[in-house]
């Protein structure tokens, strides 16, 4: 992945939104490619317009930075880019889970605030929540109204009626933004340094943690996260990502957010050229080494989140597969196409341009990231057929 895809102007389509200028500028200064894509087409019509084509019709694979999408835009988005031969490096799953705040809850529910979740527009038993947290939180599956006078947190004291009030102002706050459902959270009391929080964000980028980021604007004497408790949550489906990390008055630190890396914003603009430079450190170093078909694998591995036990049975799989004979390795080929055709979530296109990736293992490692159901098996049986067609492509059944 070198190169980033941003959103236009709305009243230029062939220069930056204003508001990403200092990013993009970033990008290109430490040596990314970049794309602009019609803000007005695409986020009020739904038309996905590039300013630039792709003139050799080859895999390329592009981060996104810019406004924050729902998801089934999003998923909108990675497809018309797909269709240009323009493929998001995140996929849509990864992009909804980090996004959307009660997806992400499960994994992480013991190092952040208890949470209750509710459907849009349904009536909410306020006794009830106050039985649960004395003081609590509003916002939807991604934001709350941060800015306006909707109170930043309630406590026993409100009413129902005062809180079904409040309620219809938030979703007038929220109105087209308004996104998944109702997430009530324990309002959680945070330490304060000479009046100011202990807030960080890190950006997790390829399952590390890629950058610390001051996101309150405390002082550089203030205490960081535990450096074990950031390594704790590298995995989370998705290999770009964020999390909010915030100091509580008696020293511990908890979870106050995680979002999706693409639209999480860098919280102090004098640390963008900074950011940009590591994600671009930190894009580089898988390609500091020839790729041999193990490492490919140990690289999928770590895309993948399989456990170690995991990757060596494929690894041993794979070796045993390779002292198979003719005729059953004509039968995994065909079981394979039949496969490939029949499984939901593969995209036929896709495949065709892994076959025509060859000994461009870079290619394929672009290519699989846009496989968003991919498996251990699957991965198998897919690099075993490549290095098959490789090696000895006489052996391949033609596929129709």
């Amino acid at each position: 992945m070198h190169t980033i895809i941003f959103p236009s102007n709305y009243f230029n389509k062939n220069v930056v939104d204003p508001e990403f200028e200092q990013e993009y500028n970033a990008a290109i200064k430490v040596g990314f490619d970049v794309v602009l894509f019609n803000s007005d087409a695409w986020f009020n019509h739904g038309n996905l317009q590039l300013n630039i084509q792709n003139p050799k019709q080859d895999i390329i694979t592009v981060l996104y930075r810019g406004w924050m999408m729902k998801p089934e835009m999003y998923e909108e988005f990675w497809d018309q880019l797909n269709y240009k031969d323009f493929y998001l490096y995140i996929n849509k799953e990864s992009y909804t889970t980090l996004h959307e705040f009660p997806n992400v809850y499960p994994t992480i529910r013991n190092d952040t605030a208890p949470m209750l979740r509710y459907p849009l527009y349904k009536k909410i038993d306020i006794e009830f929540v106050k039985k649960q947290f004395p003081k609590f939180m509003i916002k939807d599956y991604v934001k709350s109204v941060k800015g306006t006078d909707f109170p930043n947190y309630f406590d026993s004291n409100i009413t129902q009626k005062e809180f079904d009030e409040w309620m219809e102002k938030f979703y007038q706050y929220r109105g087209n933004l308004l996104t998944g459902g109702i997430c009530i959270k324990k309002y959680l009391n945070l330490k304060r340094y000479e009046g100011k929080t202990n807030e960080y964000r890190v950006f997790y980028f390829k399952y590390k943690p890629m950058i610390l980021l001051k996101s309150s604007n405390q002082n550089e004497n203030c205490l960081k996260p535990p450096e074990e408790f950031i390594q704790k949550f590298r995995r989370l489906n998705s290999c770009f990502f964020t999390i909010d990390f915030a100091e509580l008055e008696n020293g511990s630190w908890k979870i106050i957010e995680c979002g999706d890396g693409q639209v999480s914003g860098v919280p102090n603009k004098k640390d963008i050229t900074r950011f940009y430079q590591t994600l671009k450190d930190v894009n580089d170093e898988t390609w500091t080494e020839e790729i041999s078909l193990p490492y490919f694998v140990h690289l999928l591995h770590d895309n993948l989140q399989f456990e170690d036990h995991e990757i060596q049975n494929i690894l041993d799989v794979y070796h045993s597969n390779q002292k198979m004979d003719i005729e059953a390795v004509k039968k995994e080929t065909k079981e394979l196409i039949d496969h490939i055709k029949a499984y939901e979530g593969y995209h036929l296109g896709l495949f065709e341009m892994l076959l025509d990736c060859e000994e461009d293992m870079r290619k394929m490692h672009a290519v699989l990231k846009c496989f968003p159901n991919i498996n251990d098996s699957d991965f198998l049986e897919l690099v075993t057929y490549m290095e098959i067609r490789r090696k000895e492509p006489e052996r391949v059944i033609d596929e129709d």
